[in-house]
C-alpha cells in the first residue's frame, strides 16, 4: 500500500532505466518537496513519454536528500511485462525524458466498506497515514466471552513469538548489559526503562559478584532485580527489591551479559512469551512517582486489604447486685476477676439491609472479558 501526493508532477533528470530524480516541476503542479513527499515512504509513479508510446507504473521509496523516487517494482508498462500484467516487472528504457507523476491506484484508495477487511499491514499503514500509533498491546474489555479478531485473552497464556511477533516485542524488552567493577551503574543502551521495572540478568559466562543470573518464565521465577534509578538513556542502577539500595558490581565477571524486562514473563526465553493474566482482577494505575502506591512495578500483583484502623468499645457501669459489682463502675465499687469484652458479628443498621461478607474485600462490580491486542 503506497502513499500519494496532491498534484505532484515533474520532469526528471534522465530517461532510460534510472530512478526518477527531480529536475523541474510541470506547470500548474507541485514538486515532490512542495507536495510534502516523505523520505523513505513508498509512492506509485506513472511515467509517460511525450508521444505516449512508452509508459510505466512503478512503486518505490522517495529519498529526500537526492530528490529521487526509486523504480523498485514495475507494476505495469507499455511492454506488458509489469507484475500486475503477469510479467517479471522489467523497467522501460525510455528513449527520451518522460513526464513523471505521483499517482494513487485502486489498491491505495480503499472504500470504507473495504477498510473493514484490511490486512494487518494495511491497518498499520492506515494508522500511520492518520498519525495514529499502533495499538499492539492495548488492553480491552468486552461484554461477552467471545474473543474478537486480532486479540488474545489476557489469561496468562503462553504463545509462540513467531506467531505473534509484534505483541511479544511489545511485552518483552531485552538488550546487552555492561557492568563496571565497583560501580552500581549498569550499561543498557537505549533501555527505555522506568524506576521499579523488573529486570532479569543472563550471561554466557559469570555475572559480577553481587548479581545472580535469572530464570526464564514468569517474572516471579528465579532472581529478579528492579530499576533503582535511571541514570540516563543508556544507564540504570538496580536493586534487589523496589525501593531498596542500589547494588554495585563486586567484580568484572566474564562472558557476554544481557538483560530482560518482561513484567508478565518471557516464556522459555527464546520461542515463547506470556500475556498478562487479568482474570478476576481489578486494575490500578501505576504509581509512577505519584507517591500514592509506591514501590510497585507494572504487572505486580497486590492482595486485597483494608486501611489500618481500630475499634473502640464503651463500657458502662451497672449497679451492685447480690452484694458485689458486676463490672468496674462508679461509686468506688470493684469487680473481682478479669473482664472480657467481645465484638459480635456484623449487623445491619436498619436502613441498608444485612451486611454482605465473603472471602475478599471488593466493590460492587460486573464481570467482563479482558483481552490484549496483537495487531495494529
Amino acid at each position: 500500500m503506497a502513499a500519494f501526493l496532491d498534484l505532484c508532477r515533474f520532469v526528471p533528470t534522465d530517461g532510460g532505466t534510472t530512478s526518477w530524480t527531480y529536475s523541474s516541476v510541470v506547470g500548474g503542479c507541485q514538486s515532490p518537496d512542495q507536495a510534502g513527499a516523505v523520505s523513505g515512504t513508498n509512492y506509485k509513479i506513472y511515467a509517460v513519454s511525450s508521444d505516449l508510446t512508452q509508459w510505466e507504473l512503478s512503486e518505490g521509496a522517495y529519498n529526500s536528500s537526492t530528490k529521487t523516487f526509486a523504480r523498485t517494482t514495475v507494476l505495469a508498462n507499455s511492454a506488458g511485462s509489469g507484475t500486475k500484467q503477469g510479467g517479471t516487472g522489467t523497467l522501460i528504457n525510455f528513449g527520451a525524458v518522460p513526464n513523471v507523476a505521483v499517482v494513487g491506484v485502486k489498491e491505495d484508495l480503499i472504500s470504507v466498506e473495504e477498510a473493514n477487511n484490511f490486512t494487518t499491514v494495511q491497518q498499520l499503514q492506515a494508522r500511520t497515514n492518520l498519525g495514529m500509533s499502533s495499538e499492539v498491546g492495548k488492553i480491552e474489555w468486552w461484554p461477552c466471552s467471545d474473543v474478537p479478531a486480532g486479540r488474545l485473552r489476557a489469561d496468562g497464556g503462553s504463545y509462540l513469538r513467531a506467531t505473534y511477533p509484534d505483541l511479544s516485542n511489545f511485552l518483552i524488552k531485552t538488550g546487552a548489559a555492561t557492568f563496571t567493577n565497583g560501580s552500581p551503574n549498569l550499561g543498557m543502551v537505549s533501555h527505555g526503562r522506568s524506576v521499579n521495572d523488573p529486570v532479569k540478568l543472563f550471561t554466557t559466562g559469570i555475572l559480577p559478584t553481587n548479581f545472580t543470573a535469572g530464570t526464564h518464565g514468569l517474572v516471579t521465577a528465579g532472581t529478579v532485580y528492579y530499576v533503582k534509578s535511571v541514570v540516563d538513556a543508556n544507564t540504570v542502577t538496580l536493586t534487589a527489591s523496589p525501593g531498596g539500595a542500589a547494588i554495585s558490581a563486586g567484580s568484572a565477571g566474564s562472558g557476554t551479559h544481557s538483560w530482560v524486562c518482561a513484567p508478565h514473563g518471557d516464556g522459555d526465553g527464546s520461542t515463547t512469551f506470556t500475556v498478562p493474566d487479568y482474570r478476576g482482577e481489578f486494575l490500578r494505575g501505576l504509581d509512577n512517582g505519584a507517591g500514592v502506591d509506591t514501590n510497585r512495578s507494572a504487572g505486580s500483583v497486590q492482595l486485597d486489604a483494608m486501611q489500618g484502623h481500630i475499634h473502640s468499645s464503651t463500657v458502662q457501669a451497672v449497679s451492685p447486685s447480690g452484694g458485689g459489682w458486676n463490672i468496674t463502675g462508679g461509686g468506688g465499687g470493684f469487680f473481682a476477676g478479669p473482664l472480657t469484652l467481645s465484638t459480635g458479628g456484623p449487623q445491619g443498621d436498619g436502613t441498608n439491609g444485612p451486611p454482605r461478607t465473603t472471602s475478599e474485600t471488593r466493590p460492587r462490580n460486573v464481570a467482563a472479558l479482558v483481552t490484549i491486542r496483537y495487531t495494529a
